[in-house]
């Protein structure tokens, strides 16, 4: 949520930084990296991006965190597709969850490779900010707001 409603809070630090995915931002589009060697490559452009940008912001101890990153690595918005994304150390086995449950949502709802999607995250404005929140609550132009 904070990507969305922040960006200006998020790594890596970029002015003007609008994160894609949702609302008037643009769609996500799928990136399966088993369609051709081309899809393989950008799969890995966004791998390295990203671990770039995580090792700038890796924390001391980083035991059992992982560096996630939003717009997903499995996306042509990736992190290899400019600076408007951003990483986070999470812990691992709840990224690594997170992980298999978009793979779910690709199979369930059949997004193939080159569909746009967008998505949306639910959080009812009244059950308060969630935690670690770093500004208004809720947002401005949230929905529900």
């Amino acid at each position: 949520m904070t990507a969305y409603a922040y960006p200006e809070l998020t790594h890596p630090k970029v002015a003007g930084k609008s994160i894609p995915g949702w609302g008037d931002r643009g769609a996500l589009t799928r990136l399966y990296e088993g369609w051709d060697g081309a899809a393989k490559l950008q799969r890995q452009k966004n791998i390295v991006a990203k671990d770039r940008a995580c090792a700038r912001i890796k924390p001391a101890n980083s035991t059992g965190l992982d560096c996630d990153e939003f717009p997903f690595g499995s996306t042509y918005e990736g992190p290899a597709y400019g600076m408007h994304f951003s990483v986070k150390y999470l812990d691992l086995s709840q990224n690594r969850s997170a992980g298999g449950s978009l793979a779910s949502f690709y199979s369930k709802e059949r997004i193939l490779h080159r569909d746009a999607f967008n998505v949306m995250i639910l959080w009812n404005p009244a059950d308060g900010p969630p935690p670690g929140w770093p500004g208004a609550w809720p947002p401005p132009g949230w929905p529900g707001a």
